[in-house]
């Protein structure tokens, strides 16, 4: 696994026009950004619903201002924005580890990358190597699954369910609109038995062949 500031790194050894490779029709990193934004607001809706059915999931805080005197009131907003943002910057960091480790090999290879993209705002993972339909979807649902899904499901069949897990799997379904809104393109365009590879930004696929 390797760490990068800027776009997905191009793989100089993928020649796409060589072979019967299909390029798919995808957004550009900031219409993903709004788009899988737009999607995240109602999925992060159904899992709070679905958290509020459960007893002893309601997501409360306090804070104590009064060592804070006078300025407690004023200051009060400031230290929830900047828990939040703590929050919401620990969340992405894993978020996007998960997506790595789904990769081959765990994401322990040197195909595998964690990057951020100052110019788009936009943290990413990405495999420079083939991978089949199958695992290409496994790999953009990850985060997903483990985050949201996973928590729920254990607090519904009686497990844990403290408040952190109820405020990182609703936070997490909306970051998680995105990878919903990819893992959808690829199933309206490639073929199930095709195996994919990223270029860049760019994902292209081929059917009917046999991936590592």
């Amino acid at each position: 696994m390797r760490f990068i500031l800027g776009p997905p790194p191009d793989d100089t050894d993928f020649a796409p026009e060589q072979g019967d490779w299909r390029r798919l029709r995808e957004m550009g990193p900031r219409t993903l950004m709004v788009i899988g934004s737009l999607a995240g607001v109602p999925l992060s809706a159904l899992f709070a619903y679905a958290w509020s059915r459960i007893p002893g999931t309601a997501l409360h805080t306090s804070f104590d201002v009064m060592p804070l005197g006078h300025w407690g009131p004023l200051l009060l907003p400031l230290l929830v924005i900047l828990t939040m943002a703590g929050f919401f910057v620990v969340l992405i960091v894993v978020h996007e580890l998960i997506h790595a480790l789904a990769c081959p090999g765990f994401g322990l290879t040197s195909a595998t990358f964690l990057g951020v993209w100052p110019s788009k705002i936009l943290a990413y993972a990405s495999h420079n190597g083939p991978l089949s339909f199958y695992r290409g979807i496994f790999v953009g649902m990850a985060p997903f699954l483990v985050l949201s899904v996973a928590p729920l499901l254990v607090a519904l069949a009686g497990g844990p369910h403290w408040q952190l897990l109820t405020l990182t799997s609703v936070m997490n379904s909306l970051v998680s609109g995105g990878d919903v809104v990819i893992c959808l393109m690829f199933s309206f365009q490639i073929p199930h038995n095709a195996t994919m590879r990223n270029k860049g930004w760019d994902t292209w696929w081929r059917p009917n062949s046999q991936p590592k």
